[in-house]
């Protein structure tokens, strides 16, 4: 089995839901939601999915129509915007779009950037999948022959 890129996967399990970058996002009829990307890529990502795990919806509405997909390295702020300005209503991203490793906000619940930025995700429906341990055991860098 040769490596696939993650933007290659993305694209091979979302379908679909993928709209190019030089596109104005429209959202199509019948449009998968972003639960149900997540479950596609549980079924293909080619490893098993691990049982504790940061990778999940880690904010906005599993049930929210995706309407185009953006795969970043991390959810800033900017990249939520940009996202959101380009149609995008997912994001795939490898680091936490919340500031902490978990992905729990407890700790910083009053915090007025976290506030910021939850808020506009809200308003613009955006749902942010954290796509780390899983993508890291299914890349080509995980095998200890490729350092």
């Amino acid at each position: 089995m040769s490596p696939v890129s993650r933007r290659e996967f993305v694209s091979a399990i979302a379908g679909s839901a993928i709209v190019s970058p030089l596109v104005p996002a429209q959202k199509p009829t019948g449009a998968l939601t972003a639960g149900e990307v997540l479950e596609r890529i549980k079924r293909h990502v080619g490893i098993p999915w691990m049982e504790r795990t940061v990778d999940r919806i880690v904010t906005g509405d599993p049930n929210t129509p995706v309407a185009g997909i953006a795969s970043v390295m991390m959810a800033t702020m900017d990249v939520v915007e940009r996202a959101a300005a380009g149609g995008r209503n997912m994001i795939i991203s490898h680091e936490t779009a919340v500031y902490l490793q978990e992905d729990e906000t407890e700790d910083i619940r009053d915090n007025p950037v976290l506030l910021d930025k939850l808020d506009f995700m809200k308003k613009q429906n955006i749902a942010i999948l954290r796509f780390h341990d899983t993508g890291i055991a299914c890349s080509p860098m995980a095998s200890p022959w490729a350092w």
